[in-house]
């Protein structure tokens, strides 16, 4: 799914630069499979909700400080998530938002944190 998805924004992006009063669009393209939410969020943000699902051997918040820290310094006004975290097995909590539990907590997080990092306007 990820490779068609790929195709269909540069597609798009293709398709918008045919016009001259549509803004540019730039592609980053980051995703990663078979990961878990907490992955791509700082560890302060991750302890902050109960029930986070890391275990002794994940890679930590790698895909944090490799993908994600690494456009700080741009605005980037939208983004697609595709909900394809690894968190559905291995006995995750899928959580309660209101109790600040396991992904529940977690994903209003990610795209609170990830406003906040890119955000910086030129």
């Amino acid at each position: 799914f990820g490779e068609s998805l790929t195709d269909e924004l540069v597609l798009h992006g293709e398709k918008g630069s045919d016009h001259k009063d549509v803004p540019p669009i730039g592609l980053i393209h980051t995703a990663e499979g078979g990961t878990k939410i907490e992955q791509w969020l700082d560890n302060t943000t991750v302890y902050s909700c109960h029930d986070a699902c890391m275990g002794e051997n994940e890679w930590s918040n790698y895909f944090y400080e490799e993908r994600v820290m690494a456009y700080v310094n741009m605005t980037i006004k939208g983004w697609l998530w595709y909900q394809g975290e690894n968190n559905v097995v291995n006995n995750c909590i899928l959580g309660n938002s209101i109790r600040q539990s396991g992904y529940a907590c977690l994903m209003p997080k990610l795209i609170e944190s990830w406003r906040s990092l890119w955000s910086v306007v030129p």
